[in-house]
């Protein structure tokens, strides 16, 4: 063969082969880039993991005497009411619902005392001493039963009011609310959201009777002042993004890395994963930086962080795009809710509407409606409807960057206007 030929020949081979090679090499590349980015993922796993071992959202409190006294009080009310048999608690509901009165309600009633009453034990107590809250419990918990003893207690606030003590009302749906929170400290993450879901009930029965019912202005003053320690155990969930970022690093490391198009050959699925926490990370930063300028910026970014994980190839970030659907925006509503509360019976106890905090915009907002006064906030839309009311005191339908598909309204009391 000549040397012309032969050197043809290698020229023809480095070039059939020059693809072979790239490919192999371009394949190390992937494997080690993927390898450095999931092996970092997995130390600020293993950091969250050690940070953050339960996936609750426990408060970290030393416990006084008094505070374990009042845990055993709620402890007792809940092991009372667990037993009730499903019929009961059925029955329970269709009269929450129906608001009927008569002999079935009375039968239920007597039912129910035992565990009210010890209810009402430690929910006084924790009234009159807010400090003394009692702490977690890690025991059983039952949705059911916690549904079941809302249900109750409202329907013995209703029967108080038709027997014209309104106070002995108020005490006992603030006996739910104080029992809701605990609920909300205690057993796992899912505690929190249930109990933030049921509260409404009692929430709603105080906003009609501080409507409709006539109290001397210390009582008022009294419910003001432990409505206002409820208020401030409540936050926005962006405080609690950290140990939550911790629960879906456990869940994605589990999850099974998907993409579309040719990325799914080239890529292994470690590097997928990686990509997909290092973009919830980015999000965490993100809405921690959001929210001290203000609830408005962070559904901005709620917004962007969901068009953003959504027009990725890589499946598993359309999965967590949805960054704002995951947290418990509903203590936000609560919270909220609890502030119209404190500021209406401040004004009906003194003929002032207070300065209070709005967590959806500055300050609550208040005017004049007829015979009336009116008191806002601005709600999850975060837009002044000039005090007109959604359809419901609260939309939870709420998913902060995602367009809204109702009109508009702020979240409002209304309470007769003093002379």
């Amino acid at each position: 063969m000549s040397p012309r030929r032969r050197r043809l020949g290698i020229v023809v081979a480095l070039l059939l082969g020059l693809p072979i090679v790239a490919a192999v090499l371009a394949y190390v590349w992937v494997n080690r880039v993927a390898d450095q980015r999931w092996a970092a993922a997995e130390e600020r796993m293993r950091q969250l993991a050690a940070a953050y071992p339960e996936p609750g959202f426990e408060l970290a409190v030393a416990a006084t005497e008094a505070a374990k006294d009042n845990q055993i009080h709620f402890i007792a009310a809940i092991r009372m009411a667990a037993p009730k048999p499903l019929e009961t608690k059925e029955e329970a509901a269709k009269l929450f619902a129906t608001r009927k009165r008569g002999e079935p309600l009375e039968s239920l009633l007597d039912d129910s005392q035992d565990f009210l009453d010890r209810l009402h034990a430690g929910g006084r107590r924790i009234g009159a001493s807010p400090a003394d809250f009692p702490p977690r419990w890690s025991g059983d918990w039952d949705p059911g039963t916690l549904l079941h003893m809302m249900n109750c207690g409202v329907l013995r606030a209703r029967q108080q009011r038709l027997g014209k003590r309104p106070f002995e009302a108020a005490e006992t749906l603030m006996d739910l609310m104080q029992l809701g929170r605990f609920w909300a400290i205690s057993g796992r993450s899912h505690n929190r959201s249930r109990a933030m879901d049921v509260i409404l009930r009692p929430l709603e029965e105080l906003r009609d009777l501080l409507s409709f019912e006539s109290l001397t202005s210390d009582e008022y003053r009294s419910l003001e002042r432990e409505v206002e320690s409820l208020e401030a155990a409540l936050h926005s969930p962006i405080l609690d993004l950290d140990p939550v970022l911790g629960r879906w690093a456990e869940t994605l490391a589990q999850s099974e890395a998907k993409a579309t198009g040719i990325w799914a050959r080239v890529f292994p699925a470690r590097f997928f994963k990686a990509e997909a926490f290092e973009f919830l990370c980015r999000s965490v930063e993100r809405l921690q930086q959001a929210n001290q300028e203000g609830y408005s910026e962070v559904r901005s970014i709620c917004r962007k962080i969901f068009d953003e994980g959504h027009a990725s190839r890589n499946l598993l970030l359309r999965d967590y795009a949805g960054i704002g659907y995951q947290l418990g925006w509903s203590e936000l509503e609560r919270k909220a809710e609890l502030g119209l509360l404190r500021a209406a019976a401040h004004y009906r106890a003194t003929g002032e509407v207070p300065r209070l905090p709005d967590p959806f915009g500055t300050v609550l907002l208040h005017g004049e409606d007829g015979d009336q006064i009116k008191i806002w906030s601005l709600g999850y839309h975060g837009q002044d409807a000039q005090g007109r009311p959604s359809d419901a005191w609260t939309e939870i339908s709420f998913i902060p960057g995602v367009p809204d598909r109702l009109i508009p309204g702020n979240v409002v009391i209304k309470v007769p206007r003093r002379q």
